[in-house]
């Protein structure tokens, strides 16, 4: 129903408009506004994408350099156990 009265109401304008309004029209325009209905929807899609690609790179470059933390702290804690063990050995 409500269709049907923006379809006459489109006819209307166009009559004002000094042209008359046809079905082909109004369809032109209803796919029209649904291509750019869609292209808002991509456009958000896309840019949602792009905030979670960032923040995965962002987590995966923190888990990176806490990797590389652990690493070196790992190392330094292996060499202080064998200066211990040194010492321990020399004192026994």
């Amino acid at each position: 129903m409500q269709e049907e009265e923006e379809e006459e109401e489109g006819r209307k304008e166009g009559r004002k408009e000094g042209r008359e309004v046809d079905e082909t029209d109004l369809y032109s325009e209803e796919e029209e506004e649904e291509e750019e209905e869609e292209e808002e929807e991509n456009v958000a899609q896309k840019e949602d994408q792009e905030e979670r690609i960032a923040t995965l790179e962002k987590r995966y470059l923190n888990a990176q350099r806490e990797s590389t933390s652990l690493h070196d702290l790992n190392e330094k804690l292996e060499e202080e156990l064998k200066n211990k063990e040194a010492q321990y050995k020399v004192l026994e």
